[in-house]
């Protein structure tokens, strides 16, 4: 690093302006963390307040969403459309499994090789999304424990995002760099220093990574062998929750279709099949089915009591192995997990008639933050990173697919793979948009939003999916807090803070350190990548000016910081992506993630402060 001459040792006095607009940033820090208000609602108010305040002009306070990081936000979210509507996920399973040659070892490799390549170019949780419908085929095929392997791909994609300007906290540093004037990173400023710590972070994972995550979980045995529904239903418990009930000649169900008898609603369970006296059946029966008296329900939730079971004319009784009814050629039983800015999020299955409005198929069971939801599910508000069973008909199953809410995995039984005929052209477009960003670094923005109408005018993406694929939310929550950057000079809180810094922590080294492990301890307790960049590179450009160092180092330190989002599965939304599935308790991602960081952040300085 280069040697510049320190602030003067006087402090500056402390402004009223000042104090007011650093209270404000800390009740921003801790809203993000509390994650009780939304985000983008968050950064709004807040440049609200800067606006009444007067540290930012209206022109300036809108002039974020305008930016170039705004462009270039969106068409990596139109990139990672593109590339996951486009049916990949099949053939990177299959891909995997050709280039391992049945060694495990070699699949492995492969596996966190691709999650960080693609992580390179779309972001961290897509990138997982895309990966993990093949990457859990691949691995049952190998009988490899995804409990190995999944938590590793979620943090291998957030390794491969060090390393290009196309991760949100590299966009939002560069745009701040060009916001006060200073060169903004280009597309691959950040591979010299990125590239080298995501190449250890990936040998950590392969060589030291299995040795510290489970072998075995509830949630993983499905992969070890046996017919999928069997292992399914062991794996969610279905053995001891399934009940059957006979229809009495007295009972008011008799005569009624199964959709107008109320009996789900009235018993607060799921009807997953319907055994007639003459031994037909019918699995995932559909609510135009008419109930006869002698009728066998095969009920998944039956609330404890006589009286309920009397009220609608049931008795109970005993059947010999009640899972044999979970699947058939029709009926199909997978698992499912809830996508980033699904429209599930936040609504109960009642409230989205999940059964009526997808074709007849039934959510049996919900595991999330390492334990099955107990309760009627019916009420339960779904969340992102929820692993869902599934059992209806495998045409309906199959229709979830393309709506883009949930990934399928386990999904080989349903047929008709998705349709891929248009991955290389979206492939093509993305290679030569990037060879261009590369050449062109002065005109990454206009290159990128370039590539992105090309996806649309080449039906790599709909127009609609388009939309649907921008995280609006974190579109607005950056560019709401970009003018805190001019905030802080406006109101003299940078000077205040660069003095006060230099006189308590040190020179140019020190202040390094203080932002690298400061934004790795924040990282951890705000959710997603964007709010501890937003929060913290303006203020480390000022400090960095303040005592004449080198802005963009500090910069580009707290931005590669900001991918250490490992310790929790709270910290970064690829975590608890790769929770259910993974079967991973909170201990899980300390355990793995914590020797890493810890590499990752005297890495971080170590090779800044070389560069520099």
């Amino acid at each position: 690093m280069s040697r510049h001459r320190a602030a003067a040792s006087t402090i500056s006095p402390v402004t009223i302006s000042a104090v007011v607009l650093l209270v404000l940033l800390a009740c921003a820090t801790i809203a993000f963390a509390s994650d009780r208000i939304p985000a983008d609602i968050i950064a709004l108010v807040f440049l609200l307040a800067m606006i009444f305040l007067g540290y930012v002009t209206p022109a300036e306070a809108f002039a974020g969403f305008s930016s170039d990081a705004m462009v270039i936000l969106i068409a990596a979210f139109v990139f990672t459309g593109a590339l996951t509507r486009s049916g990949l996920s099949q053939k990177i399973g299959q891909t995997l499994l050709a280039v391992s040659a049945g060694k495990r070892g070699l699949l492995r490799g492969a596996i966190l090789t691709t999650s960080a390549m693609f992580s390179l170019v779309i972001n961290n949780v897509a990138a997982t999304a895309v990966l993990l419908p093949g990457v859990t085929e691949a691995l049952r095929r190998r009988r490899i424990p995804p409990s190995k392997v999944l938590l590793p791909v979620a943090t291998a994609s957030q390794l491969g995002g060090m390393a290009t300007l196309l991760t949100t906290s590299n966009i939002v540093a560069s745009e701040v760099l060009r916001q006060r004037g200073f060169e903004p990173f280009g597309l691959m400023d950040f591979l010299p220093v990125g590239g080298p710590l995501a190449l250890i972070g990936l040998a950590y994972l392969y060589f030291v990574g299995p040795r510290l995550l489970p072998r075995t979980s509830s949630m993983h045995k499905r992969l070890l062998g046996g017919k999928q529904p069997r292992s399914l239903a062991r794996i969610y418990e279905l053995r001891r929750r399934l009940q059957s009930a006979r229809i009495r000649p007295a009972s008011p169900l008799v005569g009624a279709t199964l959709g107008a008898s109320g009996i789900a609603q009235i018993l607060g369970s799921v009807v997953i099949a319907v055994v007639h006296p003459d031994g037909s059946q019918r699995r995932a029966p559909e609510p135009a089915l008419k109930l006869e008296a002698g009728d066998v329900l095969v009920l998944d939730g039956v609330p404890s009591g006589q009286d309920v079971l009397d009220a609608v004319g049931l008795e109970p009784i005993r059947m010999k192995k009640p899972t044999r009814y979970l699947a058939s050629p029709r009926v199909g039983l997978v698992e499912a997990v809830v996508t980033p800015r699904s429209r599930f999020a936040g609504k109960t299955l009642k409230q989205l008639s999940f059964r009526e409005n997808h074709g007849g198929v039934s959510v049996l069971s919900i595991y999330r933050d390492g334990a099955f939801v107990e309760g009627a599910i019916g009420d339960v508000a779904l969340k992102f990173g929820d692993a869902l069973l599934l059992q209806g008909p495998r045409s309906a199953l199959r229709a979830l697919r393309p709506e883009g809410d949930l990934i399928l995995i386990g999904q080989e039984d349903l047929e008709q793979a998705p349709r891929t005929e248009k991955t290389p052209r979206a492939m093509i477009i993305l290679i030569a948009t990037l060879v261009a960003a590369v050449i062109l670094p002065s005109s990454t923005a206009i290159v990128l939003f370039s590539g992105a109408v090309a996806m649309l005018l080449f039906r790599c993406l709909q127009t609609e999916e388009a939309y649907r694929a921008i995280d609006w939310k974190s579109v607005v929550m950056i560019a709401g807090m970009l003018p805190l950057g001019i905030a802080l000079g406006r109101t003299g809180a940078a000077e205040q803070l660069g003095d006060f810094m230099v006189a308590h922590i040190g020179g140019e080294l020190g202040l390094l350190v203080f932002f690298t492990f400061a934004t790795v301890i924040l990282t951890q307790l705000l959710p997603g990548g964007a709010a501890p960049a937003l929060v913290m590179v303006p203020i480390a450009i000022s400090v960095a000016v303040r005592v004449g160092a080198d802005p963009r180092v500090f910069a580009m330190a707290v931005a590669l910081a900001t991918s250490t989002s490992m310790l929790t599965p709270f910290s970064h939304p690829v975590n608890l992506f790769v929770m259910g599935p993974g079967g991973y308790q909170f201990r899980d991602y300390a355990r793995l993630g914590l020797p890493l960081v810890i590499v990752l952040a005297f890495g971080i300085v170590g090779l800044l402060a070389i560069r520099g």
